[in-house]
């Protein structure tokens, strides 16, 4: 029988440490800048190293390479969805546009699907809350579509599923998601002429498959394998904390028990408030934090392997009766009295 937590992490963290975390700073326009001004020095790199007798392979590392800042350039993107990084409604959609469009998607749909995601992260709907049980009764076309979608096919798991999030959108908000993708193939399909065919496909190839795997691999680090809280910090997870590297490529997107607990902390200052909040969390929120990215990443995938269907539908019976019993979600989600941001009320067409 699993025990209960009846703290939240808003009840444990000292009231100074919030404030001091909440306070906004220009950091992510420079950052925004330098971001883009690295991607499109890899760029430019892998072009002209591509008549080098290691040409391919240059560009392909380039490629890599940027798939790492797209990633960095997310965490932009995150912020913006939850409007932490521009009063101004336009420059906020401003932001939010010209941090994703690397990633190839529409940072309106985006932000619908980010903002449910926290309204009910790791309850059995949420798109992030990976079941391949539910897809399939063969055990082993079950186990291996858990391995690939976590390792670098969730954008692909994520496109299929991504419709119910669409569909709440606003005619003129759907008419903005196809504008931004054609924006987004567009300047891809324009960059054609100015390289060879051979240059682009590995130089943008790399690029998408790095961020296949990125994302695939940390959706997996940030909820897999925890049972759905009340509390949703308590069905997340912090790792990586060791590496400034990490920290600053991916814009902090790796303190994900501070992020769910507190949304509209901007990403800059996730770091310096984990570090002081840390001595005050429980057990229970110290279990999912993890200093190290890759021992964390290899157990997850030896978990991967050996969940059985039973256990991944016993997860989902104690989670929906779990949810059963704080009644209705709507009851529930103001109960909590949770900020805008989180809940997504008034930004979701």
């Amino acid at each position: 029988m699993r025990k209960r937590h009846d703290a939240t992490l808003t009840a444990l963290v000292p009231k100074d440490a919030l404030r001091r975390a909440y306070r906004r700073r220009p950091t992510h326009l420079w950052k925004l800048l330098s971001l883009w001004f690295v991607l499109l020095s890899l760029g430019a790199i892998g072009v002209a190293l591509s008549e080098s007798s290691y040409g391919l392979v240059a560009c392909m590392l380039a490629g890599i390479a940027a798939g790492n800042v797209v990633r960095g350039l997310g965490s932009i993107t995150h912020d913006a969805a939850h409007g932490t990084v521009a009063r101004h409604p336009t420059l906020l959609y401003l932001i939010g546009c010209l941090s994703w469009l690397p990633s190839l998607m529409s940072f309106t749909l985006y932000r619908s699907y980010h903002l449910d995601h926290h309204r009910i992260v790791n309850m059995p709907h949420d798109t992030d809350r990976v079941q391949t049980s539910q897809l399939t009764s063969v055990r082993t076309l079950a186990r291996l579509l858990r391995m690939l979608i976590f390792t670098c096919a969730y954008p692909i798991y994520w496109a299929l599923r991504v419709g119910r999030h669409y569909r709440v959108l606003t005619p003129g908000r759907k008419a903005r998601v196809w504008a931004e993708l054609a924006v987004a193939y567009g300047i891809l399909l324009g960059l054609l002429p100015l390289m060879s065919l051979p240059v682009w496909l590995s130089f943008f190839g790399s690029m998408v498959g790095t961020g296949f795997v990125l994302a695939s691999l940390t959706t997996m680090a940030e909820h897999y394998d925890i049972d759905f809280h009340p509390d949703p910090a308590f069905s997340s997870r912090t790792y990586g904390t060791e590496s400034r590297f990490i920290d600053w490529i991916w814009g902090s997107s790796t303190f994900h028990i501070e992020h769910h607990g507190f949304p509209g902390i901007p990403y800059y200052n996730l770091r310096a408030f984990h570090r002081e909040v840390l001595p005050h969390y429980p057990p229970a929120l110290r279990r999912n934090v993890h200093p190290e990215l890759w021992s964390l990443l290899i157990s997850l995938l030896r978990r991967l392997w050996v969940m059985t269907d039973e256990e991944e539908q016993a997860r989902r019976e104690r989670d929906l009766a779990d949810i059963a019993r704080l009644s209705r979600l709507d009851d529930f989600v103001s109960r909590r009295g949770l900020p805008q941001e989180m809940t997504g009320k008034g930004t979701r067409g």
